[in-house]
């Protein structure tokens, strides 16, 4: 057996394969999110090390709380295994006991081994296994009740003209690993796409790949589609529920064929335009315009106070101004009373922004409190 426990593995590996030939590898990974890890560490024992509960540890280097740790071992004939992890290193420390579809009778969990290179994971958006559990942790004491959603990824390959035999969806969500998620053709158009389920809400890197890793997408930073993390420029998305994400084109952030849009694409000029594929160097950089106005604190508790632009703001050519996103009309605006943001926009998108506040009286209460009445005369005394 290769011992890879987050570190170096300096036996020989078979080509396009994570271990040497005819074995298998495995990326066991457990989130203890909802545990308090033992002084002793937390470590797996199975079939393929012989049920050896000091044997095999896993390691947390990015302190996210998902531990794990790579394996090979000889799978010659075997069509699964059976393996815990356990909180601990002996047998007398928590191990696991499961009763789902990811165990059997005996509590063991149970692992199909069908493929050289596999990526433990709890569905198919990658996420590791809860520990004692056959589905993810939330977060929040429980397994699995995330927000999570169904993503489909389409890649547009006809204007591509190397040769491939595979197309593969590579992200943050299944560890990167080449051959897990493989995309489809049905139709014959050249789009593929490839749909993950129950994927958890958050910030998804990812990119298209041919052959497993043998091409990959290249970005240059920068792009609107991209994130750079370190050394590495990858396509971003934020999953927020179910979507089917565009059949953009292999190494761009658009539809193939697709006309340029111009337009200001860096984020932090004043005229941003977030739909520009192509910038025009039409960028503006700056503060907008200062506006001038006065503010008319309101006269009752519940009324309405003003804001009143002076005669020079309203006559900025161009200038738009608002309040709550309301604009103003006329130089003049009734508002309610409570702290408010004046937004001032210029003709070339730059803004500036003005907090102000419009007072009111305070509520006038008055208790009447009955403290005499006759029997019936009718000079009965209140006083306030």
């Amino acid at each position: 057996m290769v011992d890879g426990a987050m570190g170096d593995v300096t036996s020989t590996v078979c080509y396009n394969s994570c271990a040497a030939c005819g074995m298998t590898t495995v990326r066991f990974r457990v989130d203890m999110s909802n545990e308090d890890v033992s002084p002793f560490g937390v470590h797996v024992a199975g079939e393929f090390q012989d049920w050896d509960p000091a044997a095999t540890e896993l390691m947390d280097p990015d302190g996210d709380m998902v531990y794990e740790t790579v394996q090979s071992f000889d799978a010659t004939g075997l069509s699964e295994i059976q393996f815990k992890f356990i909180n601990g290193n002996t047998w007398a420390d928590p191990n696991e006991v499961i009763d789902g579809a990811c165990g059997n009778a005996s509590g063991n969990r149970v692992l199909t081994v069908d493929s050289e290179n596999i990526l433990l994971s709890a569905n198919e958006s990658g996420v590791a296994y809860c520990y004692n559990s056959c589905s993810a942790c939330d977060g929040t004491g429980g397994a699995g009740g995330a927000e999570e959603g169904d993503i489909t990824f389409q890649v547009d390959l006809s204007e591509y003209t190397g040769a491939y035999a595979m197309v593969n969806l590579n992200g943050s969500f299944n560890g990167w690993c080449g051959t897990c998620a493989e995309m489809t053709d049905d139709d014959g158009d050249n789009i593929y796409e490839l749909t993950i389920e129950a994927m958890p809400a958050g910030t998804i890197e990812y990119k298209f790949t041919l052959d497993r890793w043998a091409v990959a997408e290249e970005f240059a930073g920068g792009e609107p589609c991209t994130l750079t993390t370190g050394e590495y420029v990858n396509r971003v998305y934020e999953v927020t529920g179910d979507a089917t994400l565009e059949a953009v084109c292999w190494n761009v952030c658009t539809l193939c064929n697709a006309e340029p849009v111009p337009g200001c694409t860096d984020a932090t000029a004043c005229n941003y335009n977030a739909d520009a594929t192509e910038d025009d160097g039409s960028c503006v950089y700056g503060e907008g315009p200062n506006a001038g106005f006065s503010v008319m604190d309101a006269l009752c508790h519940d009324g309405m106070g003003s804001v009143m632009l002076d005669s020079a703001t309203v006559d900025i050519a161009g200038a738009t101004f608002s309040v709550g996103g309301m604009a103003i009309e006329n130089g003049m605006m009734d508002i309610a009373a409570g702290t408010h943001m004046l937004v001032a926009t210029g003709a070339d998108g730059c803004s500036n922004e003005t907090e102000f506040t419009v007072n009111a009286p305070e509520e006038l209460v008055i208790e009447v409190t009955l403290v005499s009445q006759d029997s019936g005369a009718g000079d009965g005394q209140a006083s306030a």
